[in-house]
């Protein structure tokens, strides 16, 4: 989530962000685990990975993360609700993905999701 970003700034989808990051934050989630995975690999006796990022990077009507967003927001309303970090009045979820859209349209910008890290070795046959 460190990624995630708007430029020009992007109210709606800055604040989106935050609500995922502070509601990951305070329930003690690993959000750098992707950065973890190089020293797991190694102290696991594997080779040390090979490793890529990718992300959603995008402006326009048709940039997906403005729905990948909505989306996690949504899986983590009840959590955000319970820890008093927003309300549902506050969220309001059914608009949330065609408010970032319109508003990084109106301010013709770019958005970019969280990166998503992955890692891969293999382990030689010791035959």
């Amino acid at each position: 989530m460190a990624n995630a970003r708007s430029l020009p700034v992007a109210r709606v989808f800055e604040r989106s962000v935050t609500w995922i990051k502070q509601t990951l934050n305070a329930t003690g989630a690993r959000t750098q685990l992707g950065l973890e995975l190089y020293p797991a690999f190694v102290e696991a006796a594997l080779p040390g990975p090979s490793m890529r990022i990718d992300a959603w990077i995008g402006g326009g009507p048709q940039c997906p993360a403005y729905e990948i967003v909505a989306d996690v927001v949504q899986s983590l309303l009840p959590v955000m609700e319970k820890l008093n970090i927003a309300s549902a009045t506050e969220v309001e979820i059914s608009t949330l993905a065609q408010r970032m859209r319109d508003e990084v349209v109106a301010l013709k910008g770019v958005v970019v999701s969280a990166g998503f890290i992955g890692a891969w070795s293999r382990k030689q046959n010791s035959d």
